[in-house]
């Protein structure tokens, strides 16, 4: 009898049962378990995750064929920040943060990503996700809160009210660890000097601005509300927004430094 397969994000999960102490890609956290079918490993890119992690895989598996390809591409949701890898020597014993295996030797077993400091062996080097500085168990419990799967986002996705977005929003801001601004304080657009277009799009443009204050420069990112509410794509803005939010360990990934509408 056939095994069943879970596809999540291009991925192709298994059952599979480890012969070596292996780590989950997805949680860090060991697999344990002796006998039977310890963890999920996907049939194409080898990352093994525990059997409750494989249906919160944020990032789409870099093996798929070109038609997965396409139909992912077709999706507004994505991560794409390559890792920088080098040969580096390991002192103590070190698991592979893809495969979950050990890396073997006693010189140059792997590589290390100089941003993340994500290790993997060398073998699975080409089949890593470019997600380097995102966390991503975080990301996947925020898109949970948000009542959207991982494996599942498109355009298509069932439209949350507004109200319930802006609570988010606003419990987002109480529960974060970066600096809390008061709403007295908050920046708006009187705030703002704007000097020249960026860049344009279908959902609106990116502008060059200057704070009065201060004078730092910032890209403001203009969106059309009524479009985005046209095309139901208010979850896919809150998600970016999110994901700047998380992803800030990645010292060339633009950063958020707030938000506001008017």
């Amino acid at each position: 009898m056939r095994r069943r397969v879970h596809q999540i994000n291009g991925h192709k999960f298994m059952a599979t049962y480890l012969r070596q102490p292996t780590y989950c890609s997805h949680c860090r956290e060991f697999i344990w378990g002796v006998f039977g079918k310890q963890g999920y490993q996907c049939q194409v890119c080898t990352c093994v995750v525990h059997k409750r992690c494989h249906h919160l895989i944020v990032t789409a598996c870099t093996c798929q064929n070109n038609n997965n390809k396409v139909e992912i591409a077709e999706q507004r949701f994505g991560i794409n920040i390559p890792h920088k890898f080098s040969i580096h020597n390991y002192k103590v014993p070190t698991f592979c943060d893809h495969c979950g295996s050990l890396l073997w030797g006693i010189m140059r077993q792997g590589l290390q990503c100089k941003i993340c400091k994500m290790n993997v062996h060398i073998r699975c080097q080409a089949n890593v996700a470019p997600n380097c500085g995102v966390n991503a168990a975080e990301l996947a419990k925020t898109l949970a809160g948000m009542g959207l799967q991982p494996g599942n986002i498109s355009p298509t996705s069932k439209l949350v009210s507004r109200t319930t977005l802006r609570r988010q929003g606003k419990e987002s801001i109480k529960e974060g660890n970066d600096v809390r601004v008061n709403s007295s304080n908050r920046p708006g657009i009187d705030n703002f000097e704007f000097i020249r277009v960026l860049g344009k799009g279908s959902f609106g443009k990116v502008m060059l601005a200057r704070i009065k204050e201060t004078g730092a420069l910032y890209a403001v990112k203009v969106l059309k509300k009524d479009v985005i509410l046209q095309d139901d794509d208010v979850e896919c803005t809150m998600t970016e927004k999110r994901i700047l939010s998380l992803a800030r360990s990645h010292p060339f990934l633009t950063q958020l430094f707030c938000c506001f509408q008017t």
